[in-house]
């Protein structure tokens, strides 16, 4: 067993944290630029991507539980420099992650109606709902591979790579999004359909380069290495996954189970009024989680590939002491800024008085959560998942869900 110095840990993971973040960012910036260009539009198109969207955030959280599987086990692997064991865990959870794409895909294909009304229940905007999500259901495969390939990414140092791929999905999707959107450049004006199809676009090109870039450097390394070909056919590899991922897997589908239940329940409220503020309110949650999970998953990797190499902390009480205290720190600006700029947040989109109103009411609901967020999510997600403790989070993470949060609301 080898001690390694606070400042060495602070200064692995800042390091893992800054690329990840950023990652994180544009990545969210893909949907987030589509959302603000159709806000512009106003009408019935931006309630109608919120109900598409209220589905592709739940493939977002089931693929996270995928990519949380992911970041624990490769990055213990590797820290034990069991480069093959870290390949096999890395193929697990692609397929793991296409057979979920595909299934939720042919899911939105098959009942895109029914899906659509169980978030949102004004005809007009169901049948705008209708038409985006059934080009966009097809990039959901496109997501769940590439952020399963950026996962394994992640825990194996290989960060830069997935955030410059990610830069040119964005790219794509802006200039070809505002092209399709608004009808630039001789193209007909297709409005919420165009931000679909340039969603489409902008993934394609993203899986396209994560996978050749993967297979390129996985070939590379595979004519470097000389090592026992039995490693690569681990026969425990699975079970180890399941061991240390499944719970982190169980524990998004717990989320998602409650992100539908709270989404179902608005759907009751007047909806020309509550669609587009929804859409927004999520759209700034989902920023703020962009800086607390990257810093939570950086956390939850470097401990995992630290337990992998047998490296543990020299004062681990201080060290996590003045990790909580930057996670209160973050969530405290995080909750001010959202405050300070909710007036001008919500002054982007073309939205009606009484959907101004509502959203700034669900902005400053949000603020004061955003207080405490950061802290749960780093603690939960990003010391206690880097120390293997995910049957202990699912535990809790369950018993709120089940016992509080889904009865209260």
């Amino acid at each position: 067993m080898e001690k390694v110095g606070n400042r060495g840990f602070l200064s692995e993971l800042f390091t893992a944290a800054l690329p990840i973040t950023l990652q994180n960012l544009v990545a969210f910036l893909v949907t987030f630029s589509s959302f603000i260009m159709v806000g512009r539009i106003g009408g019935f198109a931006l309630g109608a991507i919120y109900a598409a969207g209220q589905i592709q955030l739940i493939l977002q959280i089931l693929c996270t539980g995928i990519e949380s599987a992911l970041a624990v086990t490769v990055s213990k692997a590797y820290g034990e420099n069991n480069k093959p064991l870290a390949r096999c865990f890395t193929e697990i959870g692609v397929v793991l992650s296409a057979l979920l794409g595909v299934l939720i895909t042919l899911i939105c294909i098959s009942a895109p109606e029914f899906l659509i009304s169980l978030f949102i229940r004004e005809k007009s905007e169901i049948s705008v709902a209708v038409e985006y999500l059934k080009i966009f259901a097809f990039s959901f495969p496109l997501y769940s591979i590439s952020h399963a390939l950026f996962a394994s990414m992640k825990a194996t140092d290989k960060e830069r790579p997935s955030l410059y791929i990610s830069l040119s999905a964005l790219v794509i999707n802006i200039s070809l999004g505002a092209i399709l959107i608004f009808g630039f450049l001789g193209f007909a004006r297709l409005e919420a359909k165009g931000s679909a199809i340039a969603i489409l676009v902008a993934r394609a090109f993203e899986f396209s380069l994560a996978l050749t870039y993967l297979l390129f450097k996985s070939q590379r390394e595979s004519k470097k290495e000389k090592t026992d070909k039995e490693r690569y056919k681990d026969s425990k590899a699975i079970t180890k996954f399941i061991s240390h991922g499944g719970p982190l897997i169980l524990l998004q589908v717990v989320w998602g189970i409650n992100v539908f239940a709270g989404s179902y329940i608005l759907r009751g409220l007047p909806h020309q009024n509550i669609a587009a503020s929804l859409g927004v309110a999520n759209t700034v949650n989902n920023l703020a989680f962009v800086f607390s999970g990257g810093l939570s998953l950086a956390g939850a990797i470097t401990l995992s590939k630290r337990r992998g190499a047998s490296k543990y902390l020299d004062d681990p009480r201080k060290i996590i002491g003045r990790l909580e205290l930057f996670f209160v720190f973050l969530g405290a600006v995080l909750s001010v800024s959202l405050f300070l700029l909710k007036g001008a947040v919500l002054s982007f989109y073309n939205m009606s008085v009484d959907s101004y109103n509502i959203g700034n009411e669900l902005l400053s609901a949000l603020g004061l959560t955003l207080l405490f967020t950061p802290y749960a999510t780093g603690t939960f997600y990003g010391i206690l998942r880097g120390e293997g403790k995910a049957k202990f989070i699912l535990t809790v993470e369950a018993l709120l869900v089940f016992l509080v949060n889904l009865p209260l609301g």
